[in-house]
């Protein structure tokens, strides 16, 4: 690992092996909520450990380390561009964050109104609303991929 290029491109691999542990998380915690409640409170007692919370810190590090490597090779692939390649990055990454400020400024809005309304705003509410929210932030950070932005 002397070459500094290839210790980079192996972290940005390994930063996968994190996601898709979080993944797995996730899917255990829907799993426990088809349970029952019991299952469910057992499963979020777990999440509340330090243990889980410094897991949760790592994992965040690596999205976003995963995420801005992505936006850095999107300007390597593309064809000869007039422009600065560093601005294909910076766009890519301010485009996502206003794509996920909306999403989730929208979600919160809802959970608030359902409130207001009088309706329960416990905690299915709020996975179903943010879990939206980080699944449309994922399928637009996908797409802005995909269109090359």
């Amino acid at each position: 690992m002397r070459n500094p290029h290839f210790a980079r491109y192996m972290l940005r691999e390994a930063s996968a092996v994190f996601l898709a542990g979080y993944a797995v998380m996730l899917l255990a915690g829907l799993l426990c909520l088809a349970w029952g409640p019991g299952a469910y409170s057992a499963w979020r007692g777990l999440l509340e450990t330090p243990v889980s919370i410094g897991l949760h810190a790592l994992a965040l590090l690596a999205a976003l380390y995963h995420s801005l490597t992505w936006f850095q090779v999107m300007p390597k692939t593309a064809p000869d561009l007039p422009i600065d390649p560093q601005q294909i990055v910076r766009g890519g990454l301010f485009v996502l964050a206003v794509i996920a400020l909306f999403l989730f400024h929208g979600c919160h809005r809802m959970l608030h109104s359902l409130h207001d309304l009088g309706l329960e705003t416990g905690p299915r509410a709020r996975l179903g609303l943010y879990g939206f929210a980080t699944a449309s932030t994922i399928v637009a950070g996908g797409a802005l991929l995909w269109i090359g932005l």
